[in-house]
C-alpha cells in the first residue's frame, strides 16, 4: 500500500473514531490527526499556516508567502506572543506553576499560548515591527509573571499577568493600552450557544481544559458592551468564585441577564474552577454535570421571593415578571409552574403577564423615539471615510444565498482590519466605537473593486508599504506613458495615490 494512501486510510479510521466527542473542519481534522500537532489551535497562524501548507502540496498547489507578510503589525503581534510562550516552556519555575499548581495539560498551556515575562525584555522585541503601544507595555510588565495573551478575531488586543510566587495580579496601564479586556478561552466560538462567565483568567483556561467554552472578566464588573454580548447568548453561566462578596455580585450580574442566566454552584469546599482542578481533580463529566444541574436565576429568584410579605413581595413580583415577558415559550412554561406553587391562580398569572407585556411595550415606543446623534459620534462617507486615526472603505461581496441564489452585498473594511456587513443600520459599532455612515450604499457590481481572497489577506494582518505600492504605480506609468522628465512621472503616480485618500485632505488639487 501506498504510504500517503496508507496514512489516509489510518486518518479516516481516526475520523470515525473522533466524530463522537469532537468538532470542526478539514482544517481541524489534518492539524490534530494528520500532522498531529500538539496542542492543535485553529486559531494559532503559525500552525495552521502549517496545515494550509500540507493541504496545498497534496493538491498540488503553488504556496506563496510574501516576505512583506513578516513586517506586518497582526505578524509581530504573533510573534510576540510566541516568544512569550516559549519563554514559558523553558522556565522550568513557570512551568512547574502552570502544569502543576494550575493542574493544566501541556497541550491546555500551549492552545492557550500562555507566556512568562523574563526580567531580560530584549530578546521578545528584537526584530519585531510592533506598534509603540505594545513596546511600552512589554517594558513596564513585571518581570516573573505568567502571562495571558487576550486574542479577538485572531489578533493581540490586551495582556494580562499573574505573578508564579504569591498572589499578584497585573494590568498595563489604562493610559496606554486602555481598560482592561475580558478574556476568552481557547475553547470559545462566537458560535457558541452557551458560555460560562467567570472571575479570573485561570478559571477560563480551566473550563477550555474541560473543553467548555468561558470568558473571565478578571474582576467582577462586567462592562455594558460584555453585557450586549451576553444578552445574545442561549444560556450564560455565571460562576464567579464561591466568596459570598463574589456570589452577591454574580446575583446582580445574572438580574441583568434575566432569562439567560443560569447559576451553577462549586462544591462546598471548592473556591474556583482551578481549585477544583487543581486541588480536588473534577473531571471533564464532573463540570459538565455542574452546568447542566445549574438552575436558572429566575427561578431561585422565585423562591426568595416565595418568602417575602407585602410591599417587598410585591416589587419582587414585578420585577420578576418583567424577566418572564422576555423568555421563550418553555421557559415561561417552567416559571409559570413555579408561579402558581405560590399560591398564585392561572388566571392571575395571565393578567399579570400582560400587564407587564403591556408596560413593557409602552416603554419600547419610547425608545423607539428618535434621539439626537452626539457630536462624538462620527458621522462618516461609507465609501471612503476618515477620522482621527481611523479609516473605513465600502467593497461588495458575492454571496451565495440559502436557496443558491447570487446576492452583491456592500462590507466595510476598515483600518481596525474587520470586514463587517452592512444592514440597514446608519449608525453602527466598529471597535467599541459608534459610527455613523452618511447613506446606506447598495450592492453593485461596481463595487466589486477588490478580490475577496485580497480582503481576507488584508484582515489577517498582511501589511503593504507605500513605497511598494508607489513603485508599483509608478512602474504602469512609465511602462505605457512616455513622460518629458521623470519628475513627471513621480508626480502622476503620488497624485493618482492620493486620489484614494483624498478626503484625508481639507483640498486636492487637479492635474
Amino acid at each position: 500500500m501506498d504510504s500517503n494512501l496508507a496514512r489516509e486510510q489510518r486518518g479516516s479510521f481516526s475520523l470515525a473514531a473522533c466524530l463522537r466527542s469532537e468538532s470542526g473542519d478539514v482544517f481541524d481534522f489534518v492539524g490534530r490527526h494528520m500532522l498531529a500537532i500538539s496542542g492543535w489551535n485553529s486559531r494559532n497562524a503559525d500552525q495552521f499556516i502549517e496545515v494550509v501548507r500540507y493541504l496545498a502540496r497534496r493538491a498540488g498547489i503553488p504556496f506563496e508567502e510574501s516576505a512583506a507578510f513578516k513586517q506586518s503589525a497582526a505578524w509581530a503581534e504573533r510573534q510576540l506572543v510566541a516568544r512569550l510562550h516559549d519563554a514559558l516552556l523553558h522556565t522550568a519555575s513557570a512551568l512547574t506553576y502552570v502544569t502543576q499548581q494550575r493542574g493544566w495539560q501541556r497541550s491546555t498551556v500551549d492552545a492557550a499560548q500562555l507566556g512568562y515575562m523574563l526580567p531580560d525584555k530584549r530578546s521578545l522585541l528584537a526584530d519585531l515591527n510592533l506598534a509603540d503601544t505594545w513596546r511600552q507595555v512589554i517594558q513596564k510588565f513585571p518581570p516573573g509573571m505568567i502571562v495571558y495573551p487576550h486574542l479577538e478575531q485572531g489578533r493581540l488586543v490586551y495582556l494580562s499577568g499573574r505573578s508564579i510566587e504569591g498572589k499578584r495580579h497585573y494590568n498595563p496601564p489604562r493610559e496606554i493600552l486602555g481598560e482592561r479586556r475580558p478574556f476568552y478561552n481557547h475553547a470559545y466560538s462566537i458560535k457558541s450557544e452557551q458560555v460560562v462567565l467567570v472571575e479570573g483568567q485561570a478559571d477560563a483556561i480551566t473550563f477550555a481544559e474541560w473543553d467548555i467554552p468561558a470568558i473571565a472578566l478578571g474582576g467582577m464588573r462586567v462592562s455594558d458592551a460584555l453585557l450586549s454580548n451576553l444578552l445574545s447568548y442561549k444560556r450564560v453561566f455565571v460562576a464567579l468564585d464561591n466568596t459570598d462578596d463574589a456570589q452577591e455580585q454574580g446575583n446582580e450580574i445574572a438580574r441583568a441577564l434575566g432569562g439567560v442566566a443560569y447559576l451553577p454552584q462549586f462544591p462546598s469546599q471548592v473556591k474556583d474552577a482551578n481549585d477544583w482542578l487543581a486541588q480536588h481533580r473534577a473531571s471533564e463529566d464532573e463540570a459538565r454535570q455542574l452546568l447542566n444541574r445549574a438552575p436558572r436565576w429566575i427561578t431561585l429568584e422565585l423562591q426568595r421571593t416565595a418568602a417575602l410579605e407585602g410591599l417587598e413581595r410585591e416589587d419582587a413580583l414585578r420585577e420578576l415578571f418583567q424577566c418572564a415577558a422576555q423568555l421563550d415559550h418553555y421557559a415561561l412554561a417552567e416559571f409559570k409552574a413555579a408561579v402558581e406553587e405560590l399560591g398564585i391562580k392561572r388566571s392571575t398569572f395571565n393578567d399579570l403577564l400582560r400587564a407587564t407585556k403591556s408596560v413593557v411595550d409602552a416603554e419600547q415606543k419610547e425608545e423607539d423615539v428618535p434621539g439626537i446623534v452626539d457630536d462624538e459620534i462620527p458621522v462618516l462617507s461609507p465609501a471612503l471615510g476618515f477620522h482621527k486615526d481611523f479609516a473605513l472603505v465600502t467593497t461588495c461581496i458575492l454571496e451565495r444565498t440559502k436557496d443558491d441564489r447570487l446576492n452583491i452585498q456592500p462590507y466595510l473594511v476598515t483600518s481596525k482590519r474587520e470586514l463587517k456587513r452592512l444592514t440597514d443600520k446608519q449608525i453602527i459599532q466598529i471597535d467599541g466605537q459608534e459610527v455613523a455612515l452618511r447613506v446606506i450604499p447598495e450592492g453593485s457590481e461596481f463595487l466589486r473593486r477588490w478580490r475577496y481572497r485580497d480582503i481576507q489577506r488584508f484582515v489577517q494582518g498582511e501589511t503593504l508599504h507605500p513605497g511598494a505600492v508607489f513603485k508599483a504605480v509608478h512602474d504602469v506609468f512609465t511602462r505605457y506613458v512616455d513622460f518629458r522628465t521623470p519628475v513627471e512621472s513621480h508626480i502622476l503616480a503620488l497624485w493618482t495615490c492620493g486620489t484614494y485618500l483624498y478626503t484625508l485632505f481639507p483640498a486636492y488639487p487637479y492635474l
